[in-house]
């Protein structure tokens, strides 16, 4: 089960960043910012790949509920 107070379908940017960074020491083309990074989470989200939106105010990717990612079944 997840701790009191945490949840899981609102994860912040910089998680997604730390993903990136993670990936860029593989060979990816780094990405320094966290502009950039919504920008990857956006396009993914307007591609269906995720489902969600981004609370830029807040620093939160916010993700459905059922079905955060299509075809995956997660």
């Amino acid at each position: 089960t997840e701790p009191d107070g945490v949840r899981r379908t609102r994860v912040p940017v910089k998680e997604f960043a730390a993903a990136v960074r993670v990936s860029e020491e593989k060979g990816v083309e780094e990405v320094t910012d966290l502009d950039e990074v919504e920008g990857l989470v956006a396009g993914q989200i307007y591609k269906n790949l995720m489902k969600g939106y981004i609370a830029r105010d807040r620093g939160i990717v916010v993700l459905s509920k059922g079905g955060a990612f299509p075809g995956t079944g997660v």
